[in-house]
């Protein structure tokens, strides 16, 4: 079990592995806290652990969080979900494979004269973008600018993830104390208001933080902040280098499949 613990608190220099152990101990520390403020309202018998003890249960590491790792994690919401959340579309919108999509839309070409033109169904532009593009010329160019990339991604990705964690810890405990305080009044047909200090201050941090994670990191088009503009920055770098590099492209997609064609805008 302490092996298992070490692997778990150690952060690594893989941005994606340090975004997993953030979120994985986030979203348990998160769900253990709430049952353990709000244990009497459920009629619950919690000791008091810290984090190290918690992440030494058998039951933690076998089941929780696995399912927290397939439920919150692997799902990967501001990457594939169709959302029209602000974040979710601010952040796919900055894609680089987006570009090479635009670029067949604006090109002379279409699906029916060109055999290597890319729709958005067919999804060839993520592939080459990710395969053959900035894990072939960006990255042999610029090796260090592909990792940037991930982490500030992977940034997107837990401040996304933490947000929403946080939101629905707020948010259960604020109806958590809004529930319970209806049922005894009802049930006694007076008000009572029986909550300690912890449990009534626990979900106004909680929407306190939200409120100054809003503020640090906006998600605006026309003037993102935080990790948003890092993110919108790395990327626009990208598509300097497809723009000046119009003739890969050309070899890249517009030849392929032995087709003699190149880029004409229309």
């Amino acid at each position: 079990m302490k092996l298992v613990f070490e692997q778990l608190v150690k952060v690594k220099k893989d941005p994606r592995s340090r975004m997993t152990i953030l979120l994985d101990i986030a979203a348990l520390a998160s769900g253990y806290y709430f049952f353990y403020i709000y244990q009497d309202i459920f009629g619950l018998n919690i000791p008091k652990l810290n984090l190290k003890s918690l992440l030494t249960i058998p039951l933690i590491y076998i089941l929780i969080l696995p399912l927290i790792h397939y439920i919150i994690i692997l799902p990967d919401p501001l990457q594939r979900s169709p959302s029209k959340n602000k974040m979710v579309r601010f952040f796919q919108n900055e894609f680089p494979s987006l570009f090479l999509l635009n670029r067949c839309a604006r090109c002379i070409e279409d699906k029916t004269t060109c055999r290597n033109y890319i729709s958005k169904q067919s999804n060839a532009h993520v592939k080459y973008w990710f395969y053959d593009i900035s894990h072939g010329p960006i990255e042999e160019e610029n090796p260090d600018i592909i990792n940037k990339t991930f982490e500030k991604g992977y940034t997107c990705k837990l401040m996304y993830n933490t947000y929403w964690i946080l939101f629905a810890f707020s948010l259960f405990a604020s109806l958590t104390m809004i529930v319970s305080f209806l049922i005894k009044s009802i049930i006694s047909k007076k008000l009572i208001f029986d909550l300690i200090p912890l449990q009534i201050i626990s979900p106004i941090i909680g929407f306190t933080i939200l409120i100054l994670i809003c503020f640090l990191n906006k998600v605006d088009s026309e003037k993102p902040s935080g990790c948003w503009h890092a993110w919108r920055e790395i990327n626009r770098f990208h598509i300097i280098w497809l723009r000046k590099h119009e003739g890969f492209l050309n070899s890249l997609i517009c030849k392929a499949n032995n087709q003699n064609k190149r880029y004409i805008k229309k």
